[in-house]
């Protein structure tokens, strides 16, 4: 978890947002003094923008201790206070009181704005080593670009930040001067209770981020990725074996503007008794409004191979296609989500003017609701929908481009690989989620998924939908939530699926 403490009306996407205010869009309401909320060891970094000031003398360590516990091993706890000694520097250069008087006793508008305590290097450093912190270090904001992460009214001024263990990946992110590696292996898909066929899933994915790029924020990850369906079965074939490959370099910039821009090169490849070959460059730009809204802009081009009449109608298809993404993320707390909601939409334009084989559009739209009851017990919803418009009314689309069910990000109790070349024009999907806690950091949840498959809009009331229903078990990391899932299909007592996996499947 990463916790923004005393958060106010400054919201971080992607952190745990926490005041004891009750303001909009804040994820959790509690006291920065003890986060009785807050489980112990389960925050990898603490932010505290201006809070500590407002600390009593008697209150500082005691706090230090509170976030110690709640801090992970290794973990950072980033301050942002006035200095003293600074701020008396600034004033025998600028001669502005007001400036001194804020910084050194605060705004004075609530109860919480009084400043009850004064800081320099040396005594802020002595609290933290007392307390239990170590490798204290002070970052200058002017020298390094910290984005949404730095101060937001006193920024002029240098902070303190202080680093406990050796997270030097974490903290070169802050500065933009990343560099990280993380892999994970999960299991996806087990049938239980079939005799004979007893296919087994496994997925094995390693990341690699180089930052830094000539000495700007700009980024290049590479991604690596196999996963396999085994067929274990006698009697049966190879299994299919799965690889992709990408290379994705950022940059916050285009030309002198602060839009930021991806280009990615993708493979990825797929073999059974056929073989699927796929090689393709993206060009992105994004455009982020406020904190929560984002629109993106994709232009693809893609080769797609195979010796199977069935995936495509020849050895090899070029596609050329562009699409538009809007994002509305109002989720608090994402790898936790407590509440909030979160809307996105994709259209896509194959072929027609960009060339290509193909020429269709294609329509996505996915919605997502989270409701807490009480503090612990998360009702979640997710819609999805989509529609391909294929404008060769003469010609078929090959299954590849058509959409899919199955497996553990959509139906949990069917196999993705059944009929996995078979796909259609129109699909409709909702999974609905209890979670609850059960003790400590284990946790469960109750799940129903529903979906189907069609051809024509005219089809939709004659089109059943295919059901699953299960049970999770939940146990709560600093990098989000393990999950173990087991689908049951409506209809098909004889199966059943099991899923291993990081992180909520939505």
């Amino acid at each position: 978890m990463k916790l923004h403490v005393g958060c106010g009306s400054k919201i971080f996407p992607g952190w745990t947002n926490l005041d004891i205010d009750e303001l909009p869009d804040i994820d959790i309401i509690d006291d920065a003094r003890t986060l009785s909320k807050i489980p112990d060891e389960s925050c990898e970094i603490i932010y505290a923008c201006h809070i500590f000031e407002h600390l009593g003398r008697h209150e500082v360590e005691n706090v230090l201790q509170v976030w110690n516990k709640k801090l992970v091993k290794n973990g950072i706890l980033r301050l942002a206070v006035p200095d003293f000694e600074k701020t008396i520097m600034w004033y025998q250069k600028t001669s502005k009181l007001e400036d001194l008087l804020g910084l050194l006793i605060g705004g004075q508008k609530t109860k919480f704005d009084f400043h009850k305590m004064i800081f320099d290097k040396k005594y802020l450093s002595s609290i933290l080593i007392k307390n239990g912190f170590s490798d204290i270090q002070e970052w200058d904001w002017r020298k390094v670009d910290h984005g949404h992460i730095d101060d937001y009214s006193q920024a002029y001024l240098p902070h303190m930040d202080k680093e406990n263990g050796l997270l030097d990946i974490e903290i070169k992110v802050l500065e933009y001067k990343s560099s990280s590696i993380e892999a994970n292996f999960s299991f996806t898909e087990l049938d239980l209770w079939q005799e004979n066929l007893k296919p087994t899933g496994v997925e094995a994915q390693a990341r690699w981020v180089l930052g830094n790029i000539l000495n700007t924020t700009s980024n290049i990850e590479f991604t690596g990725k196999i996963s396999s369906d085994f067929y274990l079965d006698i009697f049966t074939d190879k299994p299919l074996i799965k690889r992709d490959f990408t290379a994705i370099y950022r940059t916050p910039w285009t030309l002198y503007f602060r839009i930021p821009t991806q280009i990615k090169y993708f493979h990825n490849e797929q073999s059974e008794k056929s073989e699927l070959i796929i090689d393709g460059l993206t060009y992105s730009l994004k455009f982020d409004k406020m904190n929560d809204t984002r629109y993106e802009f994709n232009s693809t081009f893609e080769i797609i191979q195979s010796n199977d009449s069935l995936i495509i109608e020849e050895d090899e298809e070029p596609a050329r296609w562009m699409n538009f993404i809007y994002i509305s993320n109002k989720i608090k707390n994402p790898l936790n989500p407590v509440g909030g909601q979160y809307l996105s939409f994709i259209s896509t334009l194959y072929g027609t003017f960009l060339g290509g084989d193909r020429n269709f559009v294609k329509f996505e739209g996915e919605f997502r609701k989270y409701l807490r009851i009480g503090n612990d017990n998360i009702f979640a919803l997710r819609v999805v929908v989509a529609y391909i418009n294929n404008l060769e009314t003469d010609n078929d689309l090959p299954d590849i481009y058509k959409f899919q069910l199955g497996g553990q990000t959509s139906l949990r109790g069917w196999a993705s690989y059944i009929d996995k070349y078979e796909g259609s024009l129109i699909s409709d999907m909702i999974n609905l989620e209890y979670r609850f806690p059960i003790k400590n950091k284990f946790g469960g949840e109750l799940f129903i998924d529903a979906g189907r498959l069609y051809e024509t809009i005219d089809a939709f009331i004659n089109t059943n939908m295919i059901w699953d229903y299960g049970v999770g078990l939940i146990y709560q990391t600093a990098l989000g939530p393990i999950r173990i899932d087991i689908g049951f299909p409506y209809g098909e007592l004889s199966n059943s699926q099991l899923h291993a996996s990081l992180l909520y499947m939505f």
